[in-house]
């Protein structure tokens, strides 16, 4: 039984594809508050972290600011805390981390859940393979969720990359810009 959650992100991401791959997508940057975005995908997912009993924390330095569109970064947060939430355990932990690097903000999702194989590993970003594993508690996913999310992380002049090991967990990593460097380096 898929839950009302479950149901709007699969018709998010579905609408999300749909208009990427038509070149329907509109990308309005702005700067924006990272620890407000974190804290507002983070209260979208609180009954889902305290139904599996999971522990998140955030260390995002105040008034850390990254330079994107409100919608499309939404959407990439939301699918990568989701996805972490749905592969942790019960009891795990799920942290969100940020830092500085050179106009770019690198931020890191991480969990303690069962990670990834290393032949889902290479096909994780991979548009042309369909990838749908099972949940610790049998959730399941439409496959369609992480590659847009890389999609939309490219579209906003970042990128994302993973790093997992089987049964210790996985960290989704994302790159954005800080601010608006195109004004910066002008």
């Amino acid at each position: 039984v898929k839950t009302v959650d479950e149901v709007f992100s699969l018709l998010e991401n579905l609408l999300g594809w749909a208009k990427s791959q038509s070149g329907n997508l509109s990308i309005n940057k702005e700067l924006i508050d990272l620890n407000d975005l974190t804290n507002n995908v983070y209260s979208l997912n609180k009954g889902n972290l305290k139904f599996k009993n999971i522990s998140f924390s955030m260390n995002i330095a105040p008034e850390t600011t990254i330079y994107a569109d409100m919608i499309s970064i939404t959407s990439v947060f939301r699918n990568i805390l989701s996805n972490a939430i749905k592969f942790t355990p019960e009891g795990g932990s799920i942290s969100i981390n940020s830092k500085v690097d050179d106009g770019f903000v690198v931020i890191e999702f991480k969990d303690t859940g069962i990670g990834i194989s290393e032949e889902n590993m290479e096909k994780i970003f991979d548009s042309t393979q369909h990838i749908t594993t099972y949940g610790t508690n049998q959730e399941v996913g439409s496959g369609l969720g992480i590659n847009l999310c890389k999609d939309f992380t490219l579209k906003n002049g970042g990128d994302l990359w993973v790093k997992s090991v089987v049964s210790e967990g996985t960290s989704f990593l994302l790159r954005l810009p800080e601010t608006n460097n195109d004004i910066k380096n002008q």
